[in-house]
C-alpha cells in the first residue's frame, strides 16, 4: 500500500488563490491571474497619491520698467506614507487682462504626511499694472514620481508621468514676496 502523503501534489502558490493542484483550464486561469497581478504591480509602481495643492497668495516680487515679477505661493500636502518627488510645473497665470504661461523646475520632495510651501514665478509686462486689488487666476499641473528606482526609470522613459492639477483665483495681491528659486 502506498503512502498517500508521498503522492500529494505540492501546494506552492503561483498566484493569488492558485496552487499547483490546479490543472487544465484552471491552471491557465491561475497563470493569467498571476501575469495580470505582476503587470498591475509594474504599472502601479508609480502609483502614489498626488499631493493636494492650494494657492495661498500672489505677491509682487519686483516691478521694473519693462516687466513685473509676481510669486505664486502654494501649500503642498502629502497625505501618503511615501515621499513625493515633484518634477516640473506647467502653468498659466492671468491678471489685469495679461497672461503668462510657463514651466518651472520643481526640484522639491514632499516628505510623507507633511505639508510644505513653495512658489513659482510669473513675469508680466509692466503695463499689466498689478495693484493690491487686482483680480487674478492661476491653473496648471505638476508632474511627480514615486520613490522607487523602477518608477524613476518609467518616468524617464515617458511611460509613467503622473501629474496633479491645481487652480485658484483671488482679488488681492501682496507685495514684497520672496522670489521663487529653481530646484
Amino acid at each position: 500500500m502506498r503512502n498517500r502523503a508521498s503522492i500529494t501534489p505540492c501546494k506552492q502558490s503561483i498566484g493569488p488563490g492558485c496552487t499547483n493542484r490546479s490543472v487544465g483550464a484552471g491552471h491557465a486561469w491561475c497563470a493569467l491571474r498571476a501575469i495580470v497581478a505582476l503587470g498591475a504591480a509594474v504599472f502601479c509602481v508609480g502609483c502614489v497619491t498626488p499631493p493636494d495643492i492650494s494657492i495661498t497668495a500672489v505677491n509682487v516680487v519686483e516691478v521694473g520698467q519693462e516687466a513685473s515679477e509676481v510669486s505664486i505661493m502654494m501649500s503642498l500636502e502629502n497625505a501618503s506614507e511615501v515621499p513625493i518627488k515633484l518634477d516640473m510645473w506647467d502653468y498659466r497665470f492671468a491678471i489685469g487682462g495679461h497672461s503668462y504661461s510657463g514651466q518651472w523646475s520643481a526640484g522639491l520632495t514632499i516628505p510623507p504626511k507633511q505639508t510644505v510651501t513653495t512658489s513659482i514665478p510669473a513675469v508680466l509686462p509692466t503695463a499689466a499694472a498689478v495693484s493690491a486689488t487686482s483680480s487674478w487666476r492661476v491653473g496648471g499641473s505638476v508632474t511627480f514620481l514615486a520613490p522607487s528606482r523602477l518608477a524613476e526609470v518609467l518616468f524617464e522613459l515617458g511611460l509613467n508621468r503622473p501629474s496633479a492639477s491645481f487652480n485658484g483665483a483671488g482679488t488681492t495681491v501682496g507685495s514684497g514676496g520672496p522670489a521663487p528659486s529653481a530646484g
